[in-house]
């Protein structure tokens, strides 16, 4: 039985409860930024950017607010900016809307949504500390000619699709094709967590002269200091061309992160080390991807330097090195390890399946290897 002061009690705790819910709902229902609907098409104009009245991409990209949505309508998008988009807020922006009024339909094979670079700029650049989504978008022709980007290397243009510096960007079913730059040709991304996914990454080329030096890193993708996620592409074709000092991951080059990469094909990329990926000082894991025809001088599949890195279901399969390590080339990693991989057909002037060793600070590599299948690699007689 509950006396005078219980109940005095309970009645204050319930009178403090109603109070707490009624400050709850009070602030629950406080006015909030409205969301808005931005629409775009390459022929574009005004500032009302609905169905009925698009505006060009400038103008939506330029006021749009974090949270809104940009639709953009099929067709062929270009500048004289330096880069033909240029994102600074938090913005979704799809491609393959219709270009219609009435019932939304976007639909990006029936209306292919086209931003070109036309080789003379950037294709997307990303300001800092944002987090956009890309969908649905052709990236094509990028160029980071004259653009910087690389705080390390005085002179480096990086990034001619996408360069994102310091933010998280979400990529997906995009096509990133025929871009050129020093550094991350593809796609270039600094730092952050950016989201990779389903994509095709295909025929890019980091290739630039810098100091004298024949540089070329990352065809495909340049990863620096990223702990996001790349899953479900297929980078194909790529080529990271430098020959001295940088050099190499034609697929992709991951320096410093501990971007989790699944569920990839690389495939048919060239790098002088690191045909498909090169992996630099970098605490990642490699699961369920398949790497396969791509060629380099070093590491014809994977290249692998000073990283504890974890390779696990990778399917590494004919690749080619003309000095070492058909399928891998591992060089002054300590606590590496490979599980239930299957390393085949691959070729290499030294063991064609893997090579680990010491190369530039003379300490051995030391890595464990559980469950693996090495099968029908090979190398000519001479001299192993």
């Amino acid at each position: 039985m509950y006396n005078k002061q219980s109940l005095t009690i309970l009645a204050t705790a319930a009178g403090l409860g109603l109070t707490f819910i009624l400050l709850v709902g009070l602030h629950s229902v406080r006015a909030m930024p409205t969301a808005t609907t931005w629409f775009v098409s390459p022929t574009g104009s005004g500032s009302a950017c609905t169905q009925a009245a698009p505006c060009n991409l400038k103008t939506a990209a330029d006021n749009a607010a974090d949270n809104d949505t940009l639709y953009l309508s099929g067709g062929v998008y270009t500048t004289t900016e330096s880069a033909v988009l240029k994102i600074t807020t938090s913005i979704t922006v799809f491609g393959g809307w219709n270009g219609l009024t009435g019932v939304l339909v976007v639909d990006p094979v029936a209306y292919p949504t086209i931003l070109d670079g036309e080789n003379a700029r950037r294709v997307v650049y990303v300001t800092s500390f944002v987090t956009p989504t890309l969908e649905g978008l052709t990236l094509q022709y990028g160029n980071a000619i004259g653009q910087g980007g690389d705080p390390s290397v005085p002179g480096a243009d990086v990034g001619g699709g996408v360069y994102a510096y310091d933010a998280s960007p979400t990529i997906s079913n995009c096509l990133v094709m025929s871009s050129t730059a020093g550094f991350g040709a593809g796609l270039a991304l600094y730092k952050g967590t950016p989201v990779v996914i389903n994509n095709v990454i295909k025929g890019n080329t980091a290739l630039q002269n810098i100091a004298s030096f024949t540089r070329g890193v990352g065809g495909g993708m340049l990863l620096y200091q990223t702990a996001g996620m790349v899953t479900n592409n297929q980078i194909v074709n790529n080529s990271a061309n430098g020959t001295q000092v940088y050099d190499g991951g034609g697929g992709m080059y991951v320096d410093g992160s501990t971007t989790l990469i699944s569920n990839n094909t690389i495939q048919g990329n060239y790098g002088y080390r690191g045909g498909g990926l090169f992996i630099y000082m970098s605490a990642i894991n490699v699961n369920n991807n398949n790497i396969s025809g791509n060629n380099a001088g070093l590491g014809g599949g994977v290249f692998l330097m000073s990283s504890p890195a974890n390779f696990e279901a990778n399917m590494v399969l004919a690749n080619n090195s003309s000095m070492a390590g058909g399928g891998f080339a591992i060089f002054d990693s300590i606590n590496f390890t490979l599980t239930n991989n299957i390393v085949a057909q691959n070729f290499g002037g030294y063991p064609a399946g893997l090579v680990a060793s010491a190369l530039f600070d003379f300490s051995s590599s030391q890595g464990v290897l559980v469950h693996n299948t090495f099968a029908d690699n090979n190398a000519p007689p001479n001299p192993w």
